[in-house]
């Protein structure tokens, strides 16, 4: 198989690397050496790795050359490069069936014997799992949008349809109907409102005064003016 070293590690490969560690790790508790000869005990191992093409894979490289490769890869082969005890890397390669593998390879040592561990995994499932839930994620979030701004229209709906005795009471003041604005209206506009009605008061007081003061000028001068009206008659 030819492997490349993969651009993008994200989180979701973190989760598979973490599940192939703990499986070399259960692989390197498998294996025993009779007669200089390393073997699986396949009953400790999931059986995943037993179905042919399954899209789980492990190759032990041994240090004298051999290797160990699980059932799953059937015809197939997996090459690994040897790594030193207690080093390990992980990459992508082209597997069976054209799956794209993330291949978690690690070195130890058993019994005197130094071998390198790789196990893999076929990464469609994880990215078809990943592009479900984001799918999935888009609709709600934009179910969600939708949801939010119809309750925001029907909010804002209701507000101004608390304003309408207000809208109401400024008509029927333009047609000097009432002289003041109901103070009956919702707590948000009531300052408003009282501000409104306070200037209201005091162009009332206003005109008043000046009503008097036109009275008392007019009153004024009908002496004077009929004074004048005598000397001319």
């Amino acid at each position: 198989m030819d492997c490349r070293q993969p651009g993008d590690q994200g989180a979701d490969e973190d989760f598979v690397v973490s599940r192939l560690d703990h499986d070399a790790e259960s692989l390197l508790a498998a294996l025993f050496i009779e007669a200089d000869k390393t073997r699986v005990r396949w009953r400790r191992m999931d059986q995943i790795y037993s179905q042919p093409l399954s899209g789980h894979y492990h190759v032990v490289q041994l240090d004298n050359g051999d290797s160990l490769s699980s059932r799953s890869l059937w015809d197939q082969s997996m090459n690994i490069e040897p790594l030193p005890v207690g080093q390990n890397r992980r990459f992508h390669a082209a597997g069976p069936a054209g799956q794209r593998l993330l291949i978690w390879q690690k070195g130890f040592r058993i019994e005197g014997h130094d071998i390198t561990i790789a196990v893999a995994e076929d990464l469609s499932s994880v990215q078809e799992q990943r592009d479900r839930f984001m799918r999935t994620f888009a609709l709600l979030a934009l179910v969600g949008l939708g949801v939010m701004l119809a309750i925001q229209h029907l909010l804002v709906r209701r507000s101004f349809r608390r304003l309408e005795a207000v809208r109401e009471d400024i008509r029927r003041l333009g047609q000097g109907k009432t002289d003041r604005l109901s103070d009956d209206v919702p707590i948000e506009v009531r300052p408003l409102v009282g501000e409104f009605n306070r200037l209201l008061d005091l162009l009332s007081q206003r005109l008043e005064r000046s009503r008097n003061a036109l009275g008392n000028l007019t009153h004024a001068l009908k002496g004077p003016d009929a004074s004048i009206g005598a000397i001319f008659r």
